[in-house]
């Protein structure tokens, strides 16, 4: 199942392939159970939508939110994303944080999500 997730991700992600191997090499090696839950959106029994909730501290982090190209602006990544904080509340989790793309910002304020602060991001290659 964990192929199957990265295989999606790669489908539409950040670099795409690239990215997505590495996240999958990342979880083989570091265990994709608690506190890792993953979820792999399905439509029409095909994979389309990726989320991961990392559950630490009494908080969800939201990572990896991503709809393959063809089946966007439907639902699925908001969702996907909700089926996920709900899974977390029902375990007792009270709040859920996260960083969004400029696309995926208006998904979030849907979901309640506000806005506290702004990060830039560098990444060493």
């Amino acid at each position: 199942m964990l192929a199957a997730w990265a295989g999606t991700l790669a489908r539409g992600f950040g670099e795409g392939e690239k990215k997505a191997r590495w996240v999958e090499e990342v979880f083989r090696r570091e265990g994709y159970a608690d506190p890792w839950r993953h979820y792999l959106g399905l439509l029409d029994g095909e994979p389309v939508a990726t989320a991961t909730i990392y559950l630490g501290g009494g908080v969800a982090g939201v990572y990896f939110v991503m709809t393959v190209p063809e089946a966007r602006r439907r639902g699925i990544g908001a969702a996907i994303t909700l089926a996920a904080l709900r899974e977390a509340r029902d375990s007792g989790i009270q709040y859920g944080v996260l960083g969004s793309s400029a696309a995926g910002r208006s998904v979030y304020a849907g979901l309640g999500f506000r806005e506290y602060c702004t990060i830039e991001l560098y990444e060493w290659t």
